[in-house]
């Protein structure tokens, strides 16, 4: 089902790259390099008159209500330009790694939780049998949970496609966002623990999932 390529329908998007190392990512050093360079970075680009900024995964490494008193919500509601800002949701005890929409009056529209998670990063395969050898895997200290398999991502912009970095990896996550209307592809990741082989694969896979689904996409990465 192709869409129409009006050039009146193009959206100009601003990227910010963090290039926050994971080894200060959840140290005081490391906060502070993400506030600063993600606050700056999305002024830096709303000056320039995009329509929206993306953020890579976990651009900010803290729950909403941190993500919500953050000098970037703050220049979010100064500027009124749109932001996509990888952080984490908490619900209870549990969380989930995601993408917040956060809209020109500085509140959320959307959040797309990552459904497809990485075992031994992100969960503990047999958790009931390994949970007690592997004790602790994560920084944080609430369990990582996967988003909800059939979630929307709904935008200023209309409905969008989301992959959380590994997602790219599943073809069909995209396929059924895209059957639920997603019109272009907004993919977060953060690859600076693994070689340079591994970033190289990964940015093959979105290509090859914007050429299925016949979508525009925009990655944003960590490094």
């Amino acid at each position: 089902r192709p869409l129409a390529q009006l050039p009146e329908a193009a959206l100009k998007v601003g990227i910010v790259q963090g290039n926050v190392p994971n080894e200060i990512k959840l140290y005081p050093e490391g906060f502070r390099r993400a506030i600063e360079g993600y606050t700056n970075g999305y002024l830096t680009l709303a000056n320039q008159g995009v329509d929206a900024v993306l953020t890579p995964e976990g651009a900010l490494p803290f729950f909403q209500d941190e993500i919500m008193a953050s000098s970037l919500v703050t220049a979010v509601r100064e500027k009124g330009v749109v932001a996509w800002i990888g952080g984490f949701y908490k619900q209870g005890s549990s969380y989930t790694n995601s993408l917040f929409a956060v809209t020109g009056d500085g509140e959320i529209k959307s959040r797309y939780g990552k459904a497809k998670m990485v075992p031994i990063g992100e969960y503990i395969p047999f958790e009931s049998i390994l949970g007690g050898i592997i004790s602790r895997l994560s920084p944080l200290d609430e369990h990582q949970v996967p988003g909800s398999p059939n979630q929307v991502f709904d935008t200023p912009f209309g409905r969008a496609i989301v992959g959380i970095c590994y997602e790219s990896a599943f073809s069909g996550q995209f396929r059924r966002q895209a059957a639920a209307g997603g019109q272009f592809i907004l993919s977060a990741s953060n690859d600076a623990h693994y070689s340079a082989a591994m970033p190289a694969q990964h940015h093959a896979q979105d290509i090859m999932r914007a050429i299925e689904t016949d979508r525009w996409a925009v990655r944003a990465t960590n490094t």
